[in-house]
């Protein structure tokens, strides 16, 4: 420019300065001026009709969000950079002078007769490979990927490919069956051993992940305890909350955003308590994802009012890291090794929204803060978060060592002890009922009807008083069928849990435990043989357990367990079981009963009155 204007190049100055500060860097995405000032000039003056002048808090906030932006996008750009130069790199072994060692003779022209693999089959005008066998398994952003040796290549040609591109289904049947502890196993498969864990460890309130579920429904898993749960594809992500049987009526509220994101809302003793459920992006997952993430966590957030407590429990896939220095307010000392990327992300978002990470708050050996733990990992990704005004209400949190339900990850426990007014309510009374059903016994059949004979005074004309004759007809079914008591019956999926597969999850367990001590490959085989035998005893009790419920079933006295069962269904189904709280005009919730009461007169005097 200054070479074809030697005259008048000093006119052109602030255009190259326009252009150098309005020009977008391909690691931000953003120029020099909108990193420094939130937005980018216009090119060609505008003529507005109003103009508004934003007040220095909201030129602040731009900035600041418009700050946070390009640094999440310049650790990306870093973290890419580094994963690309570090692909080829491998470690040097250590070698011994006199030490044997394998060679790949891959690249090295020898005088030998060709070992080339076959050459590949057209398929559809494609050229396709003969998969031997399947190796191992990992998941890849929510989707599997297995290991694979190919039919005439050798060991160094083993290659990860997609599930999909596995066109023999027994391939990976095959693989499943000789390593049944490999990723596969869900909730669905695990919800009794879920609930018995949760029984022996005194658990009320669960948040999981990685459910795999499609759907967007509630079901009961087993011992009173409900699941409320949503997904949308059942190979990969899926959020959900398990409740004990005594909270699954005081549920008012479940909101289901995503299938990384849900929450409960419940009322106890006139205390509002939000449990939130949350599964964030993997570390390898596009950095959009992971905001549409944040971004509806804090949508959720913001609909709860301040008044309200927020529970969350989450895996976060991320590191806090281990220390506070700056961030005192929202976390504790107790983490675990160095802060990254997602790390920053969750102590971002506790400070956005005054909540603070409860799992380093308390003091505990490393092991009993370790989240994640395969391999030679070991690190902290699972966090239970709540507002810093209540964080004097929970007493204790640390990592449960031991458990077999999760291969992987480990289950985080806090004990929370809500400050709350104790509210009078009515009692519900259990209704107790006559098992008039045994009547179709010709045996208690008969007995009842010489028991209401000889009750009725040897008549075999009723009295006339109709009142008195049902009272004695109640009274001899009460004495010779007996009454029922009331409680709720055994769950009719889970008939399967017997003492047998009890004693072999036990023994599982243990053998679990007892590899996380001494992790031998003695330990590790036993572990493995326990597995799938647990495994091959609960499907033969499932398999007998639903033959004789289908064999029931096809008689006419099973027609009525049928309908019975759907009912069940269809009722465990549902989120809310009743409505026990209302708002009033300004949209505050009543927990009271009066209060309650009192509302809705006021609704229907000014419906009827209108």
């Amino acid at each position: 420019m200054a070479a074809n204007n030697p005259s008048s190049w000093s006119s052109f100055v602030m255009w190259a300065e326009y252009a150098h500060n309005t020009l977008r860097s391909s690691a931000t995405g953003m120029s020099p001026f909108e990193c420094q000032f939130g937005y980018t000039p216009s090119l060609f003056p505008e003529q507005e009709v109003e103009t508004a002048v934003p007040s220095a808090q909201q030129f602040i906030k731009r900035c600041r969000q418009t700050w946070k932006r390009a640094r999440l996008k310049l650790l990306k750009t870093s973290q890419q950079y580094q994963h690309q130069a570090n692909r080829r790199r491998r470690s040097a072994p250590t070698l011994r002078p006199g030490q044997r060692v394998w060679l790949s003779t891959k690249n090295i022209p020898l005088r030998t007769e060709s070992r080339n693999p076959p050459s590949p089959r057209i398929i559809g005008g494609q050229p396709a490979y003969t998969v031997h066998r399947v190796l191992d398994v990992r998941q890849v952003r929510g989707s599997r990927q297995y290991l694979v040796d190919w039919e005439g290549y050798g060991p160094e040609e083993r290659s990860w490919v997609p599930a999909k591109d596995i066109l023999d289904p027994k391939l990976i049947q095959e693989f499943h069956a000789r390593k049944p502890s490999h990723p596969g196993r869900n909730v669905r498969r695990k919800g009794r051993e879920l609930t018995d864990m949760m029984e022996r460890r005194k658990v009320d309130i669960l948040c999981v992940q990685e459910t795999r579920w499609k759907g967007s429904k509630a079901r009961s898993i087993g011992a009173g305890f409900k699941l409320f749960y949503y997904g949308v594809d059942s190979k990969s992500n899926g959020v959900g909350v398990v409740l004990k049987e005594e909270f699954v009526r005081n549920v008012l509220e479940v909101k289901r955003v995503s299938d990384r994101v849900m929450s409960l809302k419940l009322e106890i003793e006139g205390v509002m308590l939000n449990v939130v459920s949350g599964y964030a992006p993997q570390v390898g997952c596009e950095l959009e994802e992971k905001e549409r993430f944040w971004s509806e966590l804090d949508e959720v957030m913001e609909s709860i009012p301040t008044g309200e407590r927020v529970v969350i429990g989450a895996d976060f896939n991320g590191h806090v890291g281990e220390g506070n220095t700056g961030d005192e307010e929202v976390m504790g000392k107790f983490g675990v090794k160095e802060r990254n990327l997602e790390g920053q992300m969750v102590v971002d978002f506790a400070k956005r929204m005054d909540m603070a990470v409860v799992n380093t708050y308390f003091q505990k050996r490393e092991e009993h803060r370790v989240t994640y733990k395969s391999g030679g990992r070991r690190t902290q990704v699972d966090y239970i978060l709540c507002r810093r005004g209540n964080l004097k209400e929970i007493s204790d949190c640390k990592v449960v060592v031991g458990e077999c339900v999760a291969r992987q990850h480990r289950m985080v426990v806090c004990r929370m002890t809500l400050m709350v007014c104790k509210t009078k309510r009515s009692k519900i009374e259990i209704e107790k009922k006559t098992k008039w059903w045994k009547l179709k016994k010709e045996e208690c059949c008969e007995e009842f009807r010489q028991k209401l004979r000889q009750a009725l005074g040897g008549q075999v004309v009723l009295p006339d008083d109709w009142e008195t004759t049902a009272e004695v007809i109640r009274e001899t079914g009460s004495k010779v069928l007996g009454v029922s008591s009331g409680r709720r019956k055994e769950d009719k999926e889970t008939w399967w849990w017997n003492e047998e597969v009890q004693d072999s999850i036990q023994r599982k367990r243990l053998a679990k435990k007892k590899w996380d001590m001494d992790r031998t490959e003695e330990n590790r085989q036993e572990y493995k043989e326990l597995q799938r035998r647990v495994k091959r005893e609960v499907s033969k009790a499932k398999q007998k357990a639903y033959d004789e419920l289908y064999t029931r079933l096809d008689t006419r006295e099973g027609e009525k367990d049928l309908y019975r069962l759907a009912r069940q269904r269809d009722r465990d189904g549902k989120d809310v079981q009743q409505v026990r709280v209302i708002k009033d005009r300004d949209g505050r919730v009543l927990t009271s009963e009066e209060s309650v009461q009192r509302r809705w007169k006021e609704y229907f005097e000014e419906l009827m009155n209108e």
